[in-house]
């Protein structure tokens, strides 16, 4: 599969970085760092392109073309492992061949301004996302905004940083978009392997403008995302474990950069609060919805309701928008109209509530019993920022058990 799933001609970074995403960069040779854009980029549309279910045990085997053979052969392992933990079931399989051109970027951008930014975010249409981007504003960084833009977001990020550009009134920070690349043909509607994908766009803007730090904003408790019932498949995507694996990657390859999550230690509830009130009008406009149109029940997400309400990420919205009694500034949600649903939909809408109920109802039993430890992965000192870690969650988990109290009295 050396061409690109065998549809293209040419390798993902160059379809992904051009004239409109480069800023100033007019060339760009760090082939270790596209190496591993094109690793994530074939990871991400490979698990777009699988037919079978997420959950059968099946391999997934995919063969990448990488221009630093010798870097990174006998490394096929660590991207394994760190997919694995990542995304679940399956199991995946890489082997790396020789690409058989150099890989750089030329590009033809007029722009000529001079950058200097001593920070670099990822920001999507989310809420958790937005809270950091207020974050960033509010210590004066000179960030750039980093987005992979898919579908299902629209130009919401965009317009997001516009609004938060024109109320902070801030000149410095940018924002870039890497859009999805929309002849790969999509067999099965997942997000699970976004999370790597956006992380590498990142890192060739870390890595020419000498940011150290590529910061996601996420918070933990869906970073932990435990599961109580081994039917129930979790990804842990933003996992300070996952994190941790990525990083050890970059490090293997001599790449000095790695991502942080400042949210770690923060409930979903927290983190919206966190959000000052001049930007909460935005809060409307961000979408937390883990679930796609393309998805049966989800048909009639559409731009005025791109949150369905009923998944697990939508639950976790409610749950702290609840908490912090900020439900005048949050979105309309496409399952509160009940009239919309047809009879299966709505039979679906009230199977997810009660099974997330259930869920979160085991959840806070779990943290009141403290058994809750038993079931959260990764528990040791060197996937974390704190060496107060321990003391860290427990805090975040009494927190989240007092949001979850209130949500369901």
């Amino acid at each position: 599969m050396n061409s690109y799933f065998g549809l293209r001609k040419t390798l993902p970074y160059e379809t992904h970085f051009n004239s409109n995403n480069m800023l100033n960069i007019k060339e760009y040779n760090n082939s270790i760092i596209l190496d591993l854009f094109d690793i994530f980029a074939y990871v991400f549309y490979a698990d777009l392109n699988e037919t079978k279910d997420e959950h059968s045990g099946l391999v997934v085997e995919i063969e990448i073309s990488v221009e630093n053979i010798n870097t990174f052969l006998g490394k096929e392992y660590k991207f394994e492992e760190l997919i694995h933990f990542a995304v679940g079931e399956e199991k995946w399989k890489i082997k790396f061949v020789k690409s058989e051109k150099e890989k750089k970027i030329v590009s033809n951008n007029p722009d000529t301004n001079t950058y200097i930014f001593n920070s670099i975010s990822l920001l999507s249409a989310g809420l958790d996302s937005l809270s950091g981007a207020c974050k960033e504003i509010g210590r004066n960084n000179k960030t750039l905004f980093v987005t992979y833009r898919n579908r299902a977001e629209g130009t919401k990020t965009g317009n997001n940083f516009s609004y938060l550009s024109e109320i902070s009134n801030n000149k410095v920070i940018k924002h870039v978009e890497i859009h999805k690349d929309s002849e790969i043909p999509v067999n099965r509607y997942t997000q699970r392997t976004r999370s790597l994908l956006f992380l590498a766009c990142a890192l060739l803007y870390a890595d020419y403008y000498g940011v150290k730090e590529i910061k996601i904003y996420e918070n933990g408790i869906m970073s932990q995302n435990p599961s109580f019932d081994e039917r129930r498949g979790v990804t842990k995507t933003t996992h300070p474990k996952t994190l941790y694996m990525f990083n050890e990657i970059l490090h293997s390859v001599d790449v000095d950069i790695k991502a942080v999550n400042p949210y770690q230690f923060y409930t979903k509830g927290q983190v919206i609060n966190e959000i000052p009130a001049e930007y909460r009008i935005i809060i409307k406009q961000t979408r937390t919805c883990s679930k796609s149109a393309g998805i049966t029940h989800f048909a009639g997400l559409k731009e005025d309701k791109r949150n369905c309400g009923v998944c697990i990420a939508c639950t976790l919205r409610k749950i702290g928008i609840k908490y912090f009694d900020l439900d005048d500034y949050d979105a309309n949600y496409y399952f509160d109209d009940i009239q919309i649903a047809n009879a299966s939909s709505k039979r679906y809408m009230l199977h997810q509530e009660k099974s997330l109920k259930e869920y979160y109802m085991r959840f806070n039993k779990e943290i009141k019993s403290g058994r809750i430890f038993i079931y959260l992965e990764g528990i040791e000192e060197k996937y974390y920022s704190s060496t107060e870690y321990l003391h860290c969650l427990k805090e975040m988990l009494n927190q989240f058990s007092l949001e979850l109290e209130k949500y369901y009295e």
